[in-house]
């Protein structure tokens, strides 16, 4: 199944512990479906979002753990948000030696608007 997402907003949330979690919404369509799965009803499409979503997670998932753990990156300028945002936490955590160990969630909510010819 191939999704491109047309619309894409994103919004962060840092707790004082600090956690970062990250929600993040798009809206697209399925433009070919080469998978036996049918969408032919607004379960269905329920379905097809919930799945999208998933594969967006583990994608992120793993990138987060790569950039984190490897790279040692913040590839969603986690840092610049807290700098602005929450000063109170960038005053009190080393950030250099807090952003290996931060815990980092990320939630997709995908939205099909439109199914494309060779998805149906």
């Amino acid at each position: 199944m191939i999704f491109r997402p047309n619309k894409v907003k994103r919004k962060f949330t840092i707790t004082n512990q600090p956690k970062a979690m990250i929600a993040i919404e798009l809206e697209g369509e399925v433009l070919e479906n080469s998978c036996n799965f049918t969408i032919k009803d607004e379960r269905s499409l329920e379905k097809v979002n919930k799945i999208i979503a998933r594969q967006y997670e583990q994608i992120a998932r793993e990138v987060t753990a790569r950039a984190q753990r490897e790279l040692k990156t913040d590839v969603f300028q986690i840092r610049n948000y807290v700098h602005a945002y929450y000063p109170q936490i960038w005053k009190r955590v080393n950030w250099e030696t807090m952003f290996p160990h931060l815990p980092i969630q990320v939630k997709y909510d995908v939205n099909v608007k439109r199914i494309g010819l060779k998805a149906q």
